[in-house]
């Protein structure tokens, strides 16, 4: 007759051996899990940015109607995930003022998060909110402050290391004040296109 003690053991022994073969696949299987997500840590972004001004206005004058600035835009993004990003923007856009021979410049740095939605292997859709510095040189004066750009777009990857950003469209905002003009501000908002190449780093 076989003691109570040894069933009990060899059935605890069986118990330990199932969790140490379950524990020895899942170590063999979620690293495989998590390397088999295939996104690039880096994404850089050149290309040409469009914006379409509704107006500018220094307090409640309007200097520049409605209109459209033509520049560039680039942009830099750091991927935690495949489908979180924290990104930094950069664009430039400039036009004349009428006929006249004024000009107006306009620049962005800014910062936030980016948020992918990936279609399927080619296309991806991405949101985006992005805060940060605002600078406008109006016929060589400068006027400095804060800027936002909210809106989102679409990639198309056509080779492991390149897509097409076939669109990007942002709302933006800007308020900025002139150094020497302390009761004054300028004040302009519109909506901002971008296309160009995204390439991929550290795939």
């Amino acid at each position: 007759m076989i003691p109570v003690a040894l069933i009990k053991g060899d059935k605890y022994m069986r118990i330990k051996s199932l969790i140490g073969v379950g524990c020895l696949i899942a170590c063999m299987v979620l690293p495989s899990a998590v390397f088999a997500q295939d996104y690039a840590p880096v994404e850089v972004f050149g290309g040409l940015s469009v914006m379409r001004v509704s107006e500018m206005k220094v307090d409640s004058y309007p200097i520049f109607g409605s209109g459209g600035m033509t520049g560039w835009g680039a942009s830099i993004a750091f991927n935690l995930n495949p489908n979180w990003a924290i990104k930094a923007d950069f664009s430039g856009q400039y036009a004349k003022i009428g006929d006249s021979d004024y000009t107006l410049n306009r620049n962005n740095i800014l910062g936030g998060v980016q948020y992918n939605i990936p279609v399927n292997d080619s296309f991806n859709v991405f949101v985006e909110g992005l805060a940060g510095f605002a600078n406008f040189r109006l016929n060589g004066e400068s006027l400095n402050g804060i800027g936002i750009a909210a809106g989102g777009g679409v990639d198309w990857k056509f080779s492991d290391r390149f897509a097409w950003r076939v669109a990007q469209m942002n709302y933006t905002f800007a308020r900025a004040s002139h150094s020497e003009w302390e009761d004054q501000s300028a004040k302009v908002n519109g909506f901002r296109f971008q296309t160009g190449i995204l390439i991929y780093l550290g795939k």
